[in-house]
């Protein structure tokens, strides 16, 4: 997948089918517009998505948020396995903000060469706002471009599904309905770090470290069932996400520190996906490692039985 910082930047000569959206995560209703973009490789155009470096809402001054369901990099591996072929990050900055709707559709169809565009009726472009999908509609046929309306996608209550729900969700811990509303299952995917040694030298499990992005939207302090894609193949796990507070150590930071189930190898430097499937216990300080091996071995066996019943 190619990848444009800018429209300035962009210098194919491909007809491409376009989806504009903040993409602050990939979940079943983007994977659904996505899907009708990738449907038109089979009409000769290019999938491309449009979206924004920064938060439009952070340029008029409101509050960006700190945290992402998925990094910059997550993006863009989501993205390629679905079959988009560019990905446009164009910052939004004061010439983007004062352009009005009208240009907004020129420039995607005479920059991009835009032959085909998905939004959902809500979509709302260009300067105040002002262009919707009524214009898209209406533009179409001047500058030869076909408009589809997308269908919203909703979860098992009936209800839209959103990037700010997901997000409120995954804070609650509620990784099994995180995983629904997506469409897949959670995961952070970073390298793999030395940490001190403790779980393979003193607690008898082995674990690996990493230490997630900033940016990254972590769920609640605690330990969860997990499945690592590492070296291109599947396992389970137990990771904790958290401080590790039982065990004292030099540098205090936040990490996911994971034991892979039947798996016996040095991996470091290496990058990895843990996969969220189960929420099992909030993190806690024990009175000893003793007590900690204890819960371990019960987080263990909890895991265990999640996986056998998830295998069945």
């Amino acid at each position: 997948m190619k990848i444009f910082s800018s429209v300035d930047q962009y210098k194919e000569q491909k007809d491409t089918a376009i989806v504009i959206g903040k993409f602050d995560c990939i979940h079943r209703g983007h994977a659904s517009i996505i899907s009708q973009i990738v449907k038109q490789k089979a009409k000769g155009l290019s999938p491309l998505v449009f979206t924004f470096s920064n938060s439009p809402r952070a340029y008029f001054g409101g509050e960006q948020e700190k945290k992402h369901l998925i990094t910059a990099e997550e993006r863009c591996n989501l993205l390629e396995k679905m079959g988009v072929e560019m990905l446009v990050e164009c910052p939004f900055d004061e010439k983007m903000q004062g352009m009005s709707a009208d240009d907004f559709i020129r420039m995607l169809t005479q920059t991009f060469h835009m032959k085909y565009i998905c939004a959902m009726n809500a979509f709302r472009f260009g300067k105040d706002g002002a262009g919707n999908v009524d214009l898209l509609q209406a533009k179409s046929k001047e500058l030869g471009f076909v408009f589809e309306a997308a269908k919203p996608v909703f979860d098992e209550n009936g209800k839209v599904i959103s990037s700010t729900a997901i997000r409120n969700l995954l804070q609650e811990g509620k990784i099994e309905q995180v995983n629904s509303m997506l469409g897949y299952e959670y995961f952070i995917r970073n390298e793999i770090v030395h940490g001190a040694h403790i779980g393979s030298t003193v607690l008898d499990f082995p674990t690996i470290n990493m230490i997630p992005e900033q940016e990254k939207l972590l769920p609640p302090l605690g330990a969860y069932v997990t499945r690592i894609r590492l070296e291109g193949e599947n396992y389970f796990g137990i990771s904790n996400v958290g401080y590790k507070p039982t065990v004292k150590t030099k540098d205090l930071f936040l990490g996911v520190e994971t034991n892979i189930f039947d798996f016996d190898g040095n991996v470091y430097g290496e990058k990895a996906d843990v996969v969220f499937l189960k929420f099992l216990r909030p993190e806690k300080k024990f009175d000893s490692l003793d007590a900690l091996k204890a819960q371990i071995q019960k987080d263990r066996k909890n895991a265990l039985s999640f996986v056998s019943n998830l295998l069945c």
